[in-house]
């Protein structure tokens, strides 16, 4: 998981549950994109962010592909 526990356990269950569903995304692109995946975990991100405020966390995973 790339949020914190700590952070993760604060938040309500229902934005828990978006979280998880990210965090899947992420997971199964990074899986198996393996030429493409950083531009596709940067979409899902990005589309994460346009329904939800997203922790600074994701955006610093961002920066990871970004280099």
């Amino acid at each position: 998981m790339i949020l914190s526990k700590e952070f993760y356990d604060k938040c309500c269950p229902s934005y828990q549950k978006v979280i998880d569903e990210l965090e899947k995304k992420i997971a199964k692109i990074e899986k198996r994109d393996k030429a493409t995946k950083g531009e596709k975990v940067i979409l899902a991100i990005y589309q994460f962010s346009k329904r939800h405020l997203t922790p600074g966390e994701y955006w610093q995973y961002c920066m990871h592909y970004r280099g």
